[in-house]
């Protein structure tokens, strides 16, 4: 009888019920900070709710450069490390979202975080978006890491997101090694990804030295899954003529919704690939694009006529006809169509039914929420 008894009530719930309390009590109208704060005392309140709440914390995880080179085995069974609790229990099959970066600008971080990288990506199954966020001016640590991604394709089956920012102010000597292992990324994982967001070159006056290697546009064909799009510091200004002809850099059955383009240099035939998208583009963003052939009105007047096209944002671009350097600014016939072109995306976003989404950005597809476990 008494055990009878015990099972009545909220402890004879589901998991799955106290899951969706959990999101409910942590997501309703407050801060981040304050949805963390909510998350860790419920943790106090039972086992089933500990449970849940642990879960929510963990879906989006970051992870420090420092922490893979606490010791070059991690996770094994001596390893001092606080996070091979995380990542060789239970709670590892929750973990939706992982950002690796560094903040130290200098830090060389000559050991290889690698290996323990792998280990690490090749125990979360639920993986749906990985970033490397690396702020050091020495490449070597995300040369290691792209290696690991590369590598543990066959444990991500649910990776559909990924945002690489490669490091800035490196020379091409030292970035060489990171455009071969992230060519190896796109191809092994652009046929399942639905997100793309790559930055190149973040600083912008590098970009007028030295140019991406144009293969690299063209890889991004292989995403036939792919709803948004963002490159950065990437160019095709020195491609040569008889490129134009060949077939879209994009993959042309692609659902693409979102594009955005940032110190961006090109031909209008390459640029004018974006046409293939015109019943399914809902958002485009481009800034610091620099037109090498044709005319900025003609493009304008194209898209302005995309029927979803409901945000469209342009900022800074130009023409480079004699190169960067030299680059041109627009005619009045361009300013005109720009403007006429914004003037229509604008009445189709206010045409929208209240609370519809007017605008659709690469996010993280992974967070139940912006709950985050930082393991600095």
């Amino acid at each position: 009888m008494a055990e009878k008894e015990n099972t009545r009530g909220i402890s004879s719930l589901p998991q799955e019920l106290y899951d969706e309390v959990t999101i409910f009590f942590a997501n309703y109208g407050l801060e981040a900070e304050v949805r963390i704060a909510r998350l860790m005392c419920l943790r106090l309140v039972s086992v089933s709710f500990n449970r849940s709440a642990t879960r929510v914390l963990l879906s989006a995880v970051r992870l420090s450069v420092s922490r893979l080179l606490e010791t070059p085995q991690l996770l094994h069974v001596q390893s001092p490390s606080s996070i091979k609790s995380i990542f060789t229990s239970d709670l590892r099959r929750f973990i939706r979202s992982l950002t690796i970066f560094s903040s130290d600008w200098f830090a060389k971080a000559v050991k290889r975080p690698h290996n323990n990288l792998y280990r690490c990506l090749k125990r979360l199954p639920s993986l749906q978006y990985f970033e490397i966020n690396y702020r050091s001016k020495y490449p070597h640590a995300v040369v290691y890491m792209l290696w690991a991604l590369e590598r543990a394709h066959r444990y991500l089956p649910k990776l559909r997101e990924i945002k690489i920012d490669l490091p800035a102010y490196s020379s091409p000597k030292y970035l060489a090694p990171c455009f071969r292992r992230l060519e190896g990324v796109l191809r092994t994982y652009l046929p399942q990804l639905q997100h793309i967001d790559i930055t190149f070159v973040s600083d912008f006056y590098q970009l007028m030295h030295y140019f991406v290697d144009q293969d690299f546009l063209h890889l991004f064909r292989l995403g036939r899954g792919l709803r948004s799009i963002r490159l950065v510091g990437i160019s095709t200004y020195a491609n040569y003529p008889e490129i134009y002809n060949r077939k879209s850099w994009l993959h042309p059955d692609a659902p693409i919704e979102h594009i955005e383009l940032d110190k961006f240099t090109a031909p209008f035939e390459v640029l004018a690939r974006i046409f293939n998208y015109e019943r399914t583009l809902v958002s485009l963003d481009i800034r610091r694009v620099f037109l090498s052939t044709g005319e900025w009105r003609d493009f304008f007047l194209k898209i302005r006529k995309f029927p979803l096209l409901s945000h469209l944002h342009i900022y800074a671009c130009y023409y480079a006809d004699d190169g960067i350097y030299l680059a041109r600014c627009f005619t009045k016939k361009d300013e005109d169509a720009a403007q006429s072109a914004c003037e229509m995306t604008k009445k189709r976003s206010e045409a929208l039914p209240r609370g519809q989404v007017r605008m659709i950005f690469p996010r993280q597809a992974a967070q139940l929420s912006k709950h985050g476990l930082h393991l600095h």
